[in-house]
């Protein structure tokens, strides 16, 4: 098990830009935010209250746990540009999903933390028709299940059921999506963010070079966030590793043009507008980027597993495998949900 003591502050842009226009809103009505704040301070103050009762269960190699804390999961998702996400129906294709990681808020400590999960991790997919329906399932990447389905509401949702499933059939509240290529778009929005090459690009962008830092253009920001293939050791583990990085340097950035211009980040907000995909609600995002200012940062965590090379795809073609058993994902699960091994037993 791995615990990486690095700040989700990818997530937290998301969360940030999507509360954009809430905030500014507050910001322009003061009533409304004393009012907001003495409502969230109430809250605050309820007594928590020791219960026997669950209050939500998973079930993991045959053994049911329970929760007894109160908890909201959010998956967001970063997509490649496999697909052909424009069209609907016969002509549908999903990309892939290349970042996978859960928002997690524990309701009762009022603190959250964040679980990444790698987009080759071994897991069973539903293998959804164009028109969003079908019961076969195949024990492939987890990345894949973005693929199917007729639109791209529909290719999150297999993706969050597939998550789901391969931690014992945990509760997701809601999901948010963006195309990778929007890294682009988002890197020139803020005027290049900055970063020390962790890989050798060499092969990709001889400009990019290992263990220098350079402020990275639109198409390196990409490129940095995205490529695999040429770059390094061509691990996905690597690229997990840059996507963290780039993300913590990027809000640092965003941090400091809000500073020095008031209503910065709704120029952000309105430039990826209608770039995302998500079920996730104004007063749902609202309420999350509260917690996330109120509440207390616990960290990442990671699913260690096995590597390896396999035909699960049914290609013919190796593809990286990535497996995590059981007792790994209940040794994770329990640091962040403090399970508890449940009375239920699936004989």
């Amino acid at each position: 098990m791995s615990k990486k003591k690095i700040l989700s502050l990818g997530l937290l842009i998301v969360l940030f830009l999507l509360a954009a226009i809430i905030v500014i809103k507050n910001v322009a009505a003061p009533e409304k935010v004393q009012q907001s704040e003495k409502e969230n301070t109430e809250v605050q103050k309820e007594p928590f209250l020791e219960t026997d009762k669950p209050t939500a269960k998973i079930k993991l190699d045959k053994t049911v746990y329970d929760m007894f804390d109160e908890f909201e999961t959010y998956l967001i998702m970063g997509t490649d540009s496999s697909g052909n996400e424009n069209a609907s129906g016969d002509s549908y294709r999903g990309s892939m999903a290349d970042f996978i990681l859960l928002f997690i808020i524990n309701k009762t400590s009022d603190t959250y933390s964040c679980l990444q999960i790698n987009r080759d991790t071994m897991t069973e997919v539903q293998l959804l028709d164009r028109k969003g329906k079908g019961e076969a399932t195949a024990n492939i990447q987890l990345c894949t299940a973005h693929w199917y389905g007729g639109t791209k509401e529909q290719s999150c949702e297999n993706t969050v059921t597939a998550v789901s499933k391969l931690l014992g059939g945990l509760k997701i509240n809601g999901y948010y999506t963006l195309s990778m290529e929007k890294i682009a778009k988002l890197n020139h929005l803020v005027g290049g963010v900055e970063v020390t090459i962790q890989d050798d690009f060499s092969k990709v962008d001889d400009t990019m070079k290992l263990g220098s830092t350079i402020v990275l253009t639109d198409e390196q920001a990409y490129t940095y966030v995205h490529d695999r293939y040429n770059v390094g050791d061509e691990a996905n583990l690597s690229r997990m590793a840059r996507q963290r990085e780039y993300m913590k340097s990027l809000f640092t950035k965003v941090q400091q043009k809000t500073k020095e211009k008031s209503g910065y980040i709704n120029t952000i907000y309105k430039g990826l507008k209608q770039d995302a995909t998500t079920d996730m609600k104004g007063k749902t995002i609202s309420k999350l980027t509260n917690r996330i200012s109120k509440g207390t940062y616990l960290g990442m965590h990671t699913l260690e597993g096995q590597v390896s090379t396999g035909k699960a795809l049914g290609d013919g073609i190796d593809h990286v495998e990535y497996r995590v058993n059981d007792q790994e994902k209940i040794s994770v699960l329990t640091e962040i949900y403090g399970l508890q091994e449940g009375k239920e037993k699936d004989e």
